[in-house]
């Protein structure tokens, strides 16, 4: 479930979903969108076998892991305006 407020969006993860990072982030191939050029204030993102990670470069020790549905899910509300303000 997403869920829209006028805060930062948030994810509402299953219980199944709520591990931590286990891989280590070295051996992560993170990217992020070629918008950003050098910028320092953007997401990143990891896709590995069986989940997806999602961090900020402002932040990059704090890392959200999703599974390929929630991401899917995040992916098409943000395509889909849910998260405009």
């Amino acid at each position: 479930m997403i869920v829209r407020s006028i805060h930062p969006p948030l994810v509402t993860r299953s219980p199944a979903s709520r591990t931590a990072c286990e891989a280590p982030v070295e051996d992560i191939a993170w990217r992020k969108p070629s918008a950003c050029g050098d910028g320092n204030n953007c997401p990143e993102v990891a896709i590995t076998s069986d989940s997806v990670y999602v961090r900020s470069t402002l932040h990059p020790a704090a890392i959200a892991q999703l599974t390929p549905t929630e991401w899917r899910d995040l992916v098409s509300a943000i395509r889909n305006g849910e998260f405009d303000l």
